[in-house]
């Protein structure tokens, strides 16, 4: 299971995806036979986290290696001025575990979900600093 970094203003809720994916020999892809897990965002957890920040319960299963609703983690916003990292860790089966970091042990999947980024402009193409 792999979960996204997700990043946005503290004023809104943030939605942090997730998948099943499965190692081909070559590269992961999509776990899509993986259609019977059942999930539950509840049982994410969350570190280093801003005031008023909280992850919404919402469960399901996952069909063809995504959630069935397309329901992603979704974290609530902390709201204005409150900014920083929050450390998400998913708990999964063992089978599902991988050395993510590098370190030689197994582990849950983690992301990072940012408040306090802007995405910008929709209009802006290409923006070059000087």
């Amino acid at each position: 299971m792999v979960l996204e970094n997700a990043y946005g203003p503290e004023t809104l809720d943030l939605a942090m995806p997730f998948e099943v994916q499965i190692w081909n020999g070559t590269d992961f892809e999509l776990h899509s036979d993986e259609i019977c897990w059942a999930y539950n965002t509840a049982d994410a957890v969350i570190t280093d986290i801003p005031p008023n920040t909280s992850v919404d319960a919402n469960s399901g299963t996952i069909n063809s290696g995504r959630p069935a609703a397309g329901a992603p983690i979704r974290l609530t916003a902390p709201g204005e001025g409150n900014t920083g990292n929050v450390q998400v860790e998913y708990p999964v089966p063992l089978y599902w575990q991988s050395d993510f970091d590098g370190d030689g042990v197994e582990e849950n999947p983690q992301a990072t979900a940012t408040f306090g980024v802007y995405r910008g402009h929709d209009r802006v193409i290409y923006w070059q600093e000087r």
